[in-house]
């Protein structure tokens, strides 16, 4: 099971910043859904 923690903060580069806080957000679903159905199959 992957967790991802991407913290971002506001930086010069705001291309990358987006990239990483979009992913950081992609992640954090993921990693929601993942515990619903963790939570799911050991209900």
């Amino acid at each position: 099971m992957c967790i991802f923690f991407l913290n971002v903060s506001t930086g010069n580069n705001g291309t990358l910043t987006t990239t990483l806080d979009t992913l950081g957000r992609v992640s954090a679903e993921a990693n929601a859904m993942t515990r619903k159905i963790v939570d799911i199959t050991n209900a």
